[in-house]
């Protein structure tokens, strides 16, 4: 059904499952809807998606090196491991993700800059020497990511759980938190803290 070198256009990929990952090259997507699609291990080398949406699909271990995603949105999908740093696209990433699972995913030195990234799983993620200026990050697991340097100028990160940020390891100017989460940015001071009688 999918070839290399091939463009498609507003087409609809319901219940695609390839039984064996394979290796796409130079294929280019636009406005395309992907839903309950099974591509876990599938390689999309240079390749563009614009404008597509992912509904409730397995993108686990998808390997993406060189590909650009632009004005893309992923609901409800599986993308355990992905690498995103090695898209093309380490400036101008523009892609969304609502109540997904991206634990070991890797944004590190990515500008996503207004991304929304909200109620997912992000377990394990790197966020090091990322722009995350006016994300919208809430509602999130991040326990166990790691951010080191990285920019949460005007961030949302209301009703997030389990992060770990250092106030002197990142930037966190005019940034949103809830507490009492937001006390483990204290805590990584290694301060104690105790609650007034």
């Amino acid at each position: 059904m999918l070839q290399s070198n091939g463009k498609y256009f507003n087409q609809v990929f319901d219940n695609f499952n390839l039984e064996n990952p394979e290796i796409f090259e130079n294929i280019e997507f636009e406005k395309c809807e992907f839903t309950s699609c099974n591509l876990s291990g599938c390689g999309f080398k240079n390749c563009k998606f614009l404008d597509c949406n992912f509904t409730k699909n397995n993108l686990s271990n998808l390997q993406i090196s060189g590909s650009i995603f632009n004005g893309n949105n992923f609901y409800e999908s599986k993308l355990l491991g992905v690498d995103f740093a090695k898209s093309s696209q380490r400036m101008g990433f523009s892609s969304n993700f609502y109540n997904c699972i991206l634990d070991l995913c890797n944004f590190s030195q990515m500008d996503l800059k207004g991304i929304i990234i909200q109620n997912c799983s992000c377990r394990e993620v790197y966020f090091s020497d990322t722009n995350l200026t006016k994300a919208n990050l809430t509602g999130n697991d991040f326990d166990g990511a790691t951010f080191h340097k990285t920019n949460f100028t005007k961030a949302n990160l209301e009703e997030a759980k389990n992060y770990k940020i250092n106030p002197f390891d990142n930037t966190l100017s005019q940034a949103k938190f809830n507490l009492p989460e937001a006390i483990s940015i204290l805590e990584t001071l290694e301060i104690k803290l105790k609650w007034a009688e």
